[in-house]
């Protein structure tokens, strides 16, 4: 549902935070 994806971005531009530009997939994001 949208609250899911909601917290899923949310998580991802908090981990984008102070990284280099670059392509990153949600496996970075997540650590897997």
């Amino acid at each position: 549902n949208r609250m899911i994806f909601a917290r899923g971005a949310v998580k991802a531009a908090a981990w984008l935070i102070g990284k280099p530009a670059g392509r990153y997939s949600m496996n970075d994001v997540l650590g897997l």
